[in-house]
């Protein structure tokens, strides 16, 4: 099945019985070709036949509408019939648009769409003009100016043309506009140097960052130099570093004709102090490049110093960090912390959690962590640990709970033991969730305060935190309990001249209000205190 001069949607296929066709307002009519398969007993076109005289089957396409055409297919012995349908749309002589719009040179932006009326095309510096070519949706609509045109542009100039589309019948006008520019032409390079980082980076500006410690394998490249234009004779450039930092090789040559060839430079770092606990430092190391002219240099002749900044950023320690050091957790009560690594495993690396006794459930029992800096080895996974409830009036004993690693570099790695101590809900006491934290100074954390028992009716426990001022600031101090819900402490340690281990202690008390004698917590004077060990943080990290 075939419409002369339209493409049909979708393209035929005989099982596919349903089709559109558009077309311009240019053509009135269209000749419908149909060839079943083998010998059909009738073939029957709709409309009928528009003009007799003239070969095939003519259908004419009314202006601005849809036209319907059916051809209906019997078979040869008239047991099955098939009913294809065109659905033709003629365009209007109304139609101002453009169908196509392109540009020899540059990219047009955005893409072109007929709705769409202004865009732009930008051109390099050597790129004096562009060649514009389009054609309207009706052929028998007029285009000013005629396609193709040419758009000249200066250097770092722009040019601003229009192109317009008049429809057939007058009625209606479209204008497109085409903006070019061209980008101006650079300034010619200067005498300098250029550094890249061993992957051909430009690291001039922006400086080259590099781990403390030995940076690279031994000889092994950090970053490469190339001057940016050519001396007309040979130069001398020589490393200068500061203390605790070597440079293999200690200068470099460049002649008339290796001047754009990058040399290559290994460093060697020796390692800063680090602390895994505290926020990160950078250390700042100058690298100065010196040019010296042995004849001239053709602007390398006044030896200024070039600058290269090199960061030299803190190695982590490798190691489990855990949010708490010792915790006590009430029977029958879903305790958490929180365990992260402190260093980017150069493989996925697995916590394994061990040595929880019997009776005490841990979930989950392994925490994954991704490879690579990219990785989630610095976003905390809580651990949940739930002590079974029972009516045992045994006191539980304390363990401690193991974070062993495996997987890359973390392999076989030991981390820090959870000291861990069960409050036993069959006798009435205050326990604290954290009993043992290591801490920046300055940077507040929150810990919790429960009851192992609700206290009798009309009995409400106090807990006094005890503490000097000048080692912390707690908004509030001190809590009521009618109940087990926990109450959140919130604790920032103050600044330190040094690493420093302080503590909060835990005064109990309680009031009865009906003067029973039934008081659950008339013998408990005190909880365990909460030892914080705060880590100085240098000012400049």
């Amino acid at each position: 099945l075939t419409l002369s001069g339209l493409t049909l949607d979708p393209d035929f296929d005989s099982d596919e019985t349903e089709y559109v066709a558009t077309t311009t307002n240019n053509d009135t009519t269209t000749t419908v070709t149909a060839r079943p398969y083998g010998d059909a007993s009738d073939t029957v076109i709709t409309p009928a036949d528009a003009d007799t005289d003239a070969s095939g089957h003519q259908v004419n396409l009314t202006e601005n509408d849809t036209t319907t055409i059916t051809v209906e297919i019997t078979s040869e012995d008239e047991t099955e019939t098939e009913t294809y349908t065109v659905k033709v749309f003629r365009q209007g002589a109304n139609i101002s648009t453009l169908a196509s719009l392109a540009a020899s040179t540059g990219t047009l932006t955005p893409d072109f769409d007929a709705a769409t009326e202004s865009y732009t095309v930008d051109l390099e510096h050597d790129e004096a003009s562009t060649r514009f070519t389009y054609r309207a949706t009706d052929g028998n609509a007029d285009v000013t100016p005629a396609s193709p045109m040419t758009v000249g542009v200066d250097n770092g100039a722009d040019s601003t043309r229009t192109i317009t589309v008049v429809s057939a019948d007058e009625t209606d006008t479209t204008t497109y506009t085409v903006t070019v520019s061209r980008d101006d032409e650079p300034d010619p390079p200067t005498p300098g140097l250029k550094f890249m980082n061993k992957d051909g980076d430009d690291v001039t500006a922006d400086g080259l960052e590099i781990p403390e410690g030995t940076a690279d394998a031994t000889g092994d490249t950090t970053y490469l130099v190339v001057l940016n234009t050519q001396p007309d004779s040979a130069i001398e450039l020589n490393v200068i570093v500061p203390t605790g930092v070597t440079s293999d090789p200690t200068s470099l040559e460049f002649s008339t004709t290796n001047w754009d060839d990058p040399q290559a430079v290994a460093l060697t770092l020796t390692p800063q102090d680090s602390n895994a606990v505290a926020n990160d430092q950078d250390t700042i190391v100058r690298h100065a490049v010196t040019a010296l002219s042995t004849g001239g240099g053709d602007g390398y002749e006044e030896a200024d110093t070039t600058v290269l900044d090199v960061i030299l950023t803190e190695r982590h320690t490798k190691g489990v960090v855990l949010n708490a050091m010792a915790k006590e957790i009430a029977e029958g009560v879903a305790g958490t912390y929180t365990v992260m690594l402190s260093s980017a495993p150069t493989e996925r690396a697995t916590v394994y959690l061990t040595g929880a006794p019997a009776g005490v459930t841990v979930a989950p029992t392994q925490l994954d962590f991704t490879a690579g800096d990219a990785g989630n080895y610095n976003t905390p996974q809580t651990v949940t640990v739930t002590p079974d409830e029972n009516d045992d009036t045994a006191a539980w004993s304390a363990f401690d709970l193991g974070h062993d690693v495996q997987g890359g570099d973390y392999r076989d790695h030991t981390g820090p033991d959870l000291s861990v101590q069960v409050m036993d809900d069959e006798a009435p006491a205050v326990y604290i969730n954290i009993t043992e934290i290591s801490w920046n100074e300055g940077v507040a954390f929150t810990y919790a305060i429960g009851l192992t028992q609700v206290p009798s009716a009309g009995e409400t426990v106090t807990v006094d935190l005890v503490f000097n001022t000048a080692d912390f600031t707690v908004p509030t101090v001190s809590f009521d309990f009618t109940d087990v819900a926990e109450k959140t402490v919130t604790v920032t340690p103050k600044s330190v001249d040094a690493d420093a281990t302080k503590s909060i202690s835990h005064a109990v008390s309680n009031a009865d209000t009906d003067d029973s004698d039934d008081e659950v917590y008339g013998d408990v004077t005190s909880a365990t205190a909460l030892t914080v060990h705060v880590k100085d943080v240098p000012d400049d990290s």
